[in-house]
């Protein structure tokens, strides 16, 4: 599809070929056919005009059969013919003579009776840039300002600002023309759009006009009011004149009626004063539109306000956060996750102990709400657990950035040890309480269950179940874990409770205590490791291990783990060959007991059995139907449904929440487990040395040995549905055998078990502390650089210095636009950037020589071609044909053109950026020369290779999300090192700078004399994609590459350093959610990998 350099604001759906009309019959239809036939013929050829297909033919046709029609829907077509049709000649450039006819009908169209007519002409004269047409129009065009209906004055000003824009010398005064109007007008809409005009050309006008109505502009209508703020703003930048007329005025709007009138006038007070009376004013203005306003949309913006505001003003909100926390209340998750995010970096001392009040009023109104909630309001219940994991995520990092809290908020935190994963409650079908009584009832069931055959029916038949309906089964599948794993909110507390353990010891006797009463509420299995832990490293007295021996026997339940028939069986199967008569009549026996009771069973369940036969039960609860109105459910019950809800009991059963685990196959827990005892009792001999309870300790050691032995037997079972891993069966066998024989621990394995792991904790927590520190101190940093380097009055308050400059906080369209089509990674002011990106295309001694300057912006690329014509003859029908590879579209095509001998002209296109892949851009240059009879001549352009650089930007990971990513992303590119860089820190840089990643493990200096290096990098493109990079490299003499070399023979270090010459040599391993970054960045690096 041709597309024309022109402006048309029509967007009709093109034309198919085989819909596309004859010329011959829509001219013989606007010569003898009806208006309705005309009409039809009139859409045909406009569709075929915005399809690029060529109508000129057709003008005087139109012009002679079409202009004397007095419907008024031919003329409305009319006027979208006359906006599309080329009204000048593409060879000469000048008017076409018919176009004389058409302007005499426009002017008749201007003077005619009927208002609509008149007001549609001049709304079509505001896209017509013809300056020979519209010359001609003016006097008509400034008498419709007079014209007794508003329709046809507001369209009349609309004309003249158009004309204004394009060809200012065709109204000279036009402005004191709109300034005698505004004095006259009583229509607002007039007086809006005129306002408009005067500030757009005249703003010494306008500002007169101001002067005039600034005490009673509260009484204009919104749209006077925020046209009046627009001309404060600019006038202000622009003259000299003072502030203060404006600031009394900006504050009295603040007390509009309406929304976007407060929004305007805080911006317009913030960018007239930095006084904190008036910024104090708006703030409050911003805060009251975010708790009245009921628009999700308008809160989403008056907080991406307020956070813009924070790095100017933050010691002003900080006043004002308890209005910023009221507008908590919307039920809009985003807008609560806003909100919070930005109290939490708002948060100070002085004003965190209010934060942590309000947050928690918030979390006891968000549980009532939970536990009000009922079944059937899943989506309810979802963000409301939602927004409790956002409640204690931002009370969590208060307490880490303001330490001084934490001892107010982590028993509040602890409570929510229980919590599971949103994702994981929302893939239920009932709620976690009623599932959890569902699997522990199946576990009763399977210990009171029959034989051995049985068994085998019951497995098999729960393990159909399990196949189709994955989310009911007890264990957990794999990517539901990694789910609880990444949105649990009990798994961040934890954590946060091990850091508070460690870094506050006065608080440990109570953490421990609160943590033994919610031991068994947990549900994560990643909560009970953490759990374990520390109870095994914290633990201070006797007492207090007796009480969590006790709790961890009585969240796993009775023992053995094995059921009663399987533990029974292998007895049975040793007898069997001893008592085989004896057995084969005790079966015997059975199976006839079983008959007769399943005989009378059914006799019982027959109807009308009388009072034998058990009743139903039903459940009838209230519902609410998709129109709005209530009605009663009853289904009826059966005895396993009655079980897992519990009907008819006032208690509720028991829950063994560790046990589920443990048989579920968490393995690993059960080795944390065993080690947790091993040091317990290990912990119980130290505090009671000297003392007596040497039965106490024999009895504590002989629960640990039960419990350990109860979970190794389960888990070697062959009745078991997983097995055990020998590296959590070892670990287990380790703590069992030194529990046996505590005497045999050597010195080293006791200062292991009791102080080494506490010990490296702390070491880690200090570290991870002083990176949490370097991180922010470059974020900082990096937030000084990208401010950028200013003159020294630059941020002065006296407009004199700052000249046309203004403040960076101001909310100007132009600038706005500036600073949305512009290009971030690229200085276009540079010429010598402009210069790099330059791409040559053909040669000198080709007949057309041509050159594009490729600009990047952020997902599109836009081609400035130069073309030079070296021949002596004038080329027709110049056109670039352009084609892409990769995921890159063209969406503007440059259109054909003449370009005569020795001529040069500049012509753009637009191609859209999909994916983060290398593209190519490669076409060819097809013209005609001048009274050429032979086929077209074709230019061979060079192709231009689009970088992914472009695309990808360095961003920060932490190391756990950097983990998780890893596991998730599937496609991966492994890139064998090939460099003459004999450095590994040096290599590492290289990387990072050659593929524009971050690097995420810290460089030190000593590193440079390890053989050995692993590193991440990390970046994100502009379409949200990660790249994970991991860099595992090996610095080797380079006889070592040798297979001819003794491998026995290795060199010593000094022998290393000795000035024998070494290489680096290792993978590079890529990953990616998408191939193809994958892919670009691995060709990346193995071209640019060496020096």
């Amino acid at each position: 599809m041709a597309i024309v350099d022109r402006r048309c604001p029509l967007l009709l759906c093109p034309l198919d070929s085989e819909s596309t009309p004859k010329m011959e019959d829509l001219s013989s239809t606007l010569e003898r056919g009806s208006e309705e036939e005309k009409i039809g013929a009139l859409k045909k050829i406009i569709h075929c005009m915005i399809s690029g297909i060529n109508m000129n033919r057709l003008t005087m046709q139109i012009i002679k059969f079409c202009l004397r029609s007095k419907s008024h829907e031919i003329k409305k077509l009319l006027q979208i013919y006359w906006e599309v049709l080329d009204k000048k000649d593409l060879n000469s450039g000048k008017l076409k003579p018919e176009m004389i006819l058409v302007c005499n009908h426009l002017l008749n169209d201007l003077k005619h009776s009927n208002e609509y007519i008149r007001g549609s002409t001049l709304r079509l004269l505001c896209r017509i840039d013809e300056p020979e047409i519209l010359e001609q129009l003016i006097p008509q065009i400034l008498q419709n300002l007079e014209h007794r209906h508003s329709y046809v004055r507001k369209n009349s000003i609309l004309a003249i600002i158009a004309i204004i824009q394009q060809h200012p010398q065709l109204i000279p005064d036009a402005a004191q023309r709109i300034q005698a109007f505004l004095e006259t007008e009583s229509n607002n809409s007039c007086k809006r759009n005129a306002l408009q005009m005067l500030i757009n050309t005249d703003l010494h006008c306008s500002f007169k006009y101001f002067s005039k109505i600034q005490e009673k502009i509260s009484n204009y209508p919104e749209t006077m009011q925020i046209t009046s703020l627009e001309l404060m703003r600019k006038v202000c930048r622009t003259l000299p004149v003072p502030k203060s007329i404006f600031v009394k005025c900006a504050a009295k709007l603040l007390d509009s009626q309406s929304n976007a009138v407060i929004y305007e006038a805080a911006n317009t007070l913030l960018a007239l004063t930095p006084l904190d009376s008036a910024v104090n004013k708006a703030l409050e203005a911003y805060t009251r539109l975010l708790q009245t306003e009921s628009d999700q949309n308008v809160k989403l913006i008056v907080i991406n306000r307020l956070n813009s505001l924070k790095l100017r003003y933050e010691r002003n909100l900080r006043t004002i956060i308890m209005d910023i926390l009221r507008g908590l209340n919307t039920p809009n998750i985003d807008i609560r996750k806003n909100i919070l995010s930005l109290i939490l970096s708002l948060a100070a001392p002085n004003n965190i102990n209010d934060i942590i009040g309000c947050l928690k009023k918030e979390i006891i109104s968000i549980n009532n709400c939970i536990s009000l909630s009922i079944d059937t309001d899943v989506s309810s219940s979802r963000n409301n657990m939602e927004y409790r994991n956002l409640l204690v995520h931002t009370i969590h990092e208060c307490a880490v950035k303001f330490p001084n809290v934490a001892s107010q908020v982590v028993h509040l935190l602890m409570n929510y040890l229980g919590d599971e994963s949103v994702d994981v409650y929302a893939a239920t079908p009932y709620p976690p309480a009623v599932e959890h009584k569902h699997d522990e009832q199946e576990l009763v069931d399977d210990e009171e269950s029959g034989d051995a055959s049985q068994d085998e029916e019951s497995k098999n038949k729960h393990k159909k179940q399990a196949q189709a309906m994955p989310h009911h089964s007890g264990v957990a599948t794999e990517q539901e874990h990694k789910h609880k794993t990444h949105h649990s909110a009990a798994y961040d507390v934890i954590l946060f409770v091990k850091e508070i353990v460690e870094e506050y010891p006065d608080l440990t006797g109570s953490i421990l205590e609160k943590l033994l009463q919610s031991f068994n509420e947990i549900r994560n299995e990643q909560v009970y490791r953490v759990a374990l832990w520390i109870f095994g490293e914290y633990c201070t007295s006797t007492e207090m291990v007796v009480k969590i021996v006790d709790t961890i026997c009585d969240s796993i339940g009775e023992l053995p783990l094995m059921d009663k028939k399987h533990s029974s069986l292998k007895y049975h199967q040793q007898q069997s060959q001893q008592q085989a008569s004896e057995q084969a009549q005790a079966d015997e026996a059975e199976r006839d007991a079983v008959d007769e009771d399943d005989a009378q069973q059914n006799d019982s369940s027959k109807p009308g059995s009388g009072s034998g036969g058990a009743a139903s039960n039903y459940l009838t609860r209230t519902v609410v139907l998709p129109d709005g109105t209530y009605a009663q459910s009853t289904m009826a019950m059966s005895n396993k449904m009655e079980r897992a809800l519990d009907i008819g009991n006032q208690s509720v059963i028991h829950t063994y929440n560790l046990r589920k685990l443990l048989k579920s196959g968490e393995y690993f827990l059960a080795s944390v487990l065993a080690l947790t005892l091993l040091k317990l009792v290990l912990k119980y001999e130290l505090f009671a040395d000297g003392k007596p309870g040497n039965a106490e300790l024999n009895k504590l050691r002989a629960k640990s040995l039960l419990i350990i032995t109860s979970i190794i037997r389960y888990g070697v079972s062959s009745y078991t549905k997983s097995k055990m891993d020998n590296d959590s069966k070892d670990r287990m066998m380790y703590a069992m055998n030194r529990l046996f024989n505590s005497g045999s621990l050597c010195n080293e394995e006791r200062r292991v078990l009791l102080k080494q792991c506490r010990s490296n904790f702390g070491v880690m927590l200090s570290e991870k502390r002083r990176e949490e520190q370097t991180k922010k101190e470059e974020k900082q940093r990096e937030e000084k650089q990208s401010s950028g380097k200013v003159d020294f009055d630059r941020m002065l308050s006296i407009r004199q210095l700052r000249g046309l400059q203004f403040s960076e906080f101001d909310e100007d369209d132009s600038l706005n636009l500036q600073k949305a089509v512009g290009n971030r990674t690229l200085d276009e002011s540079s010429l010598r950037t402009r210069l790099s990106r330059i791409h040559q295309l053909t040669g000198f001694s080709d007949a057309i020589y041509a050159e594009a300057a490729v600009t990047v912006h952020q997902f599109d690329i836009v081609l400035d071609f130069l073309i030079i014509n070296n021949t002596s003859s004038t080329l027709q029908n110049l056109n670039l044909e352009l084609h892409t590879s990769g995921d890159l579209k063209i969406v503007e095509k440059p259109a054909k053109f003449t370009l005569a001998a020795k001529q040069s002209s500049r012509v753009e296109a637009s191609i859209k950026v999909s994916s983060t892949e290398n593209g190519v851009i490669f076409g060819n240059i097809v013209y005609d020369t001048t009274g050429a009879t032979s086929d077209k001549n074709i230019v061979v352009m060079n192709c231009i290779h689009m970088d992914i650089m472009d695309y990808v930007h360095p961003q920060h990971c932490s190391e756990k999300k950097f983990r998780d990513m890893w596991v998730e992303f599937e496609w991966e590119n492994k890139v064998p090192v090939n460099t003459d860089i004999c450095n590994l820190n040096r290599y590492i840089q290289h990387i990072a700078n050659i593929t524009n990643m971050r690097l995420l493990t810290p460089i030190h200096d000593e590193y440079g004399l390890c053989q050995f290096l692993a590193a991440n990098l990390h970046a994100k493109s502009i379409f949200g994609e990660h790249a994970l990079m991991n860099v595992s490299i090996e610095l080797k003499n380079e006889h070592e590459h040798d297979p001819q070399h003794d491998a026995n023979s290795l060199p010593s270090a000094a022998q290393k350093h000795a000035g024998g010459k070494q290489k680096i040599s290792g993978h590079i391993r890529i990953r990616c959610k998408s191939q193809g970054i994958a892919l670009s960045l691995g060709e990346k690096i193995t071209n640019g990998q060496r020096s």
